[in-house]
């Protein structure tokens, strides 16, 4: 699994300057997720759970306004 991590990482412009050393010692510690059509990662609010990296898919990013539309 961390060679899949490894390469999302490495793909990601805030880690592609890290040497294979960092990189792998970054990877070890990612779990990874899957999240299914129309699921909620997160909501505005919620306690901060990590760094969510996308390797593959679409995430859609909504923004309530201040009369919740």
């Amino acid at each position: 699994m961390n060679s899949a991590v490894e390469s999302v990482l490495r793909k990601t412009a805030l880690f592609a300057g890290l040497t294979d050393k960092q990189t792998s010692a970054l990877a070890s510690r990612f779990s990874r997720r899957k999240i299914g059509r129309g699921e909620t990662l997160f909501t505005e609010g919620d306690p901060c759970a990590g760094l969510f990296l996308v390797s593959a898919g679409k995430i859609r990013i909504f923004k309530d306004s201040a009369e919740g539309r």
